[in-house]
């Protein structure tokens, strides 16, 4: 599934989109769902940046594209990772990834040691 989110006013426009939607702005991501893997205390991504939890989670994909990667992953409602790559823990069952996020209380945003992965385009 292919979705464009857009950061207006630093929140979503249109988080549930389910259709392709080209958008060419400095502000829109175009994402892919990946699935909801496992995270361990040494870490799936390369990098956790640190983002205002209150706007989660536009800020986190924002800042994984600023900053040249390829992946976002969504943890525990607030936490924001980036990388290259990911999955060395393994994928998890996709109800395992049912926190809500803090910044936005219709997109959920991984689980506790779960995240949610997006690849960025």
């Amino acid at each position: 599934m292919r979705v464009a989110m857009c950061l207006r006013k630093s929140r979503l426009t249109n988080p549930c989109l389910t259709t392709y939607t080209p958008v060419m702005s400095d502000l829109c991501v175009i994402l892919v769902y990946q699935g909801c893997y496992i995270d361990a205390p040494s870490r799936d991504f390369d990098v956790w940046p640190t983002v205002d939890r209150s706007k989660m989670p536009a800020v986190c994909f924002k800042k994984c594209r600023s900053l040249g990667y390829a992946y976002a992953g969504l943890e525990a409602g607030f936490a924001c990772f980036c990388g290259s790559r990911f999955g060395r823990y393994g994928k998890a069952p996709d109800n395992d990834c049912n926190t809500i996020c803090d910044g936005d209380r219709t997109v959920v945003c991984g689980g506790p040691w779960r995240n949610s992965v997006y690849k960025l385009i």
